[in-house]
């Protein structure tokens, strides 16, 4: 059976529209509790009601949490990343080394990125998926040097204008 992992934007969309049933007819939809608060909206609240007993509640462990945080630190993407959206990354990790067939739903390029680097499964519904695996770096605006995206100023000539780039990256095999 497949695990649809779900974050909260991809889980609000496919409720409103329906598809969240089709998910369900394919496999388990899972979601953590930080997308479960997220959910603000009677209608919404109303919909999740409709399908709570269908749906799976796991939230991953600390210790994978770190994980994805170092990962997305080093690709440059966790200042894109909630924490929400990392538990969600996270928990398809966890599942996917249980040896379930693991899908992450979602639109978010950020999350995209970080589960190819992780080899995970990841589909948009929506507006599709990312093609490649990127790093996000910071490229000096006076000298041209590319430096790491937590640095506040460039190693090479010290000045702090810079532009954000992304760099393309092999996946992880």
């Amino acid at each position: 059976m497949i695990y649809y992992v779900l974050d909260t934007s991809s889980l609000l969309r496919a409720l409103r529209d329906g598809r969240i049933y089709e998910l369900l007819e394919k496999g388990f939809v899972a979601i953590t509790s930080l997308v479960l608060h997220e959910i603000k909206s009677s209608t919404s609240k109303i919909a999740l009601d409709s399908i709570k007993d269908r749906l799976s509640i796991i939230d991953p462990t600390g210790k994978s949490i770190r994980y994805i945080q170092n990962i997305a630190s080093k690709s440059g993407d966790i200042p894109a990343l909630s924490d929400t959206d990392i538990s969600v990354i996270a928990l398809a990790l966890e599942l996917n080394e249980k040896e379930y067939k693991t899908v992450v739903v979602s639109e978010d390029y950020a999350i995209q990125n970080v589960c190819k680097i992780l080899g995970l499964h990841v589909i948009g519904l929506y507006f599709g998926e990312i093609k490649e695996v990127f790093k996000r770096a910071k490229k000096c605006l006076v000298c041209g040097t590319i430096y790491d995206p937590s640095m506040n100023s460039c190693p090479s000539c010290g000045s702090g204008n810079y532009k954000l780039v992304r760099i393309k990256q092999k996946r992880k095999s």
